[in-house]
């Protein structure tokens, strides 16, 4: 798959602003960013918060996120291998197979998520380009639409 260049240049930025000591993957909180692509690509933390869910839908990140070409949140957890039958799903949290991911996704101005995982085992990257299914993909989803409604009302007045 190919993976655009812009989003490949915010993924590192972002990557780059982790500090380096932050090697498990352990973080309490989810981080939300502001991204600005002109003149040149920007990445602000605008907010954390220990519930990714509660800080998408908090009442004010559609302002925060709306003076941005776009938005990104960072989290950390588990990963696992996905099992092929019911009988073997396990939380990954307790599957011996279990390794220390990063997440990174970011909502484009279109509408579109794009995501990175990295593995605290040191497997290689992983790259998404709008292909994201389930619960955060539409909280991003839900708060692009948002923002897009806030700038809508701003500019009219």
């Amino acid at each position: 798959m190919t993976v655009s260049k812009t989003f490949r240049k915010v993924d590192k930025i972002v990557n780059e602003s982790i500090p380096k000591s932050d090697t498990l993957f352990t973080y309490g909180k989810a981080h939300l960013y502001g991204i600005n692509l002109i003149p040149n690509i920007d990445v602000v933390k605008l907010q954390e918060n220990g519930d990714i869910y509660e800080m998408l839908q908090e009442p004010s990140a559609d302002m925060l996120v709306s003076a941005y070409d776009g938005f990104g949140v960072l989290t950390s957890g588990w990963a696992a291998p996905i099992a092929n039958d019911d009988e073997d799903n396990v939380a990954p949290s307790k599957h011996p197979e279990r390794v220390r991911v990063r997440l990174f996704s970011y909502c484009d101005n279109e509408g579109q998520v794009h995501s990175s995982i990295r593995f605290g085992d040191g497997r290689e990257t992983v790259y998404d380009e709008n292909q994201a299914r389930g619960s955060m993909r539409d909280a991003m989803a839900d708060l692009h639409e948002a923002s897009v409604a806030f700038k809508k009302i701003f500019e009219s007045k």
